[in-house]
Formats: C-alpha cells, sequence, structure tokens
C-alpha cells in the first residue's frame, strides 16, 4: 500500500477503485536505428534505478548482459 498517497492531488491518492501509477517500465534499446537489446525488471520503485544502472553498464562501460546483472546495484528513495 506504500504506492497510495493522502495527497488529493496526486496520481496515486488513495480513493474506491484507484490503482497506484506504476513504475514498471519495459524498455527497447536501439543502436543505430537496430534493434539492440530489450530489457525491464521486477522491484517496484526501484525499477527506474535498476534498467538506468544495468543499461549504464552495457551501453556505456561494454559489459554483457551477464556482468552487468553481476554487478552490486543500488537505489535511494525518499529524500
Amino acid at each position: 500500500m506504500h504506492d497510495f498517497s493522502a495527497d488529493p492531488s496526486s496520481p496515486n491518492v488513495f480513493a474506491p477503485g484507484n490503482q497506484p501509477v506504476s513504475s514498471m517500465a519495459p524498455t527497447v534499446l536501439l543502436q543505430h536505428g537496430q534493434f539492440f537489446m530489450g530489457i525491464a525488471t521486477p522491484g517496484g520503485s526501484t525499477i527506474p534505478t535498476q534498467l538506468a544502472l544495468v543499461i549504464e553498464h552495457i551501453v556505456d562501460k561494454h559489459l554483457s548482459l551477464a556482468a552487468a546483472l553481476a554487478k552490486p546495484r543500488y537505489h535511494k528513495q525518499y529524500g
């Protein structure tokens, strides 16, 4: 229930029939206009951070997917 908000202006306001907005982010990467990789992750609120870290290791540091997934990851939430 931590995804709901008491703030009435929030899209995640707790209300009958309302569902919290998801951070689900299936991602497709292209390289030179061609499919390079499709990636997604479980993890709730950590999804954007985890995707960014794995993509950084693959694209910027030229690691394999297996090596990128084996790297330590971190997540900071709420201040």
